[in-house]
């Protein structure tokens, strides 16, 4: 009956989350995905609260730039950068702006997902 169809699929609307749940949900997870990676990425590195660990990519790193700058680690490099939020973590700044970052991203990856892979019609 087509009374039936149309009341089944209204219905199965209401039990899901609406647009906007959805997209405050996407937002919610990239700002705490941004922070996650913002605060553990240096310490998967080798930048840790110790210094940097010997043989990890952190300690490549050092080394690289130690010799492009003449023998040290220019302050404000991207190595002195990374020691210090695995020393001491990020600032209230810091995490504001990972989570503003993981933001931006998870609306880009979701709108260019939209985009090109059209969601197929459900049975």
């Amino acid at each position: 009956m087509p009374g039936q169809q149309e009341l089944a699929s209204s219905s199965g609307n209401q039990r899901g989350l609406s647009e906007t749940s959805k997209t405050v949900l996407k937002a919610a997870a990239g700002a705490v995905g941004g922070v996650a990676v913002a605060t553990a990425g240096p310490a998967l590195l080798g930048f840790g609260a110790a210094g940097i660990s010997a043989g990890s990519q952190a300690a490549g790193m050092m080394s690289s730039a130690a010799t492009a700058s003449g023998g040290g680690v220019a302050v404000g490099s991207l190595v002195a950068t990374l020691q210090s939020i695995g020393a001491v973590g990020l600032s209230a700044a810091g995490n504001v702006a990972a989570g503003t970052v993981g933001v931006i991203f998870t609306g880009t990856v979701a709108t260019i997902r939209e985009k090109v892979f059209k969601p197929r019609s459900k049975l």
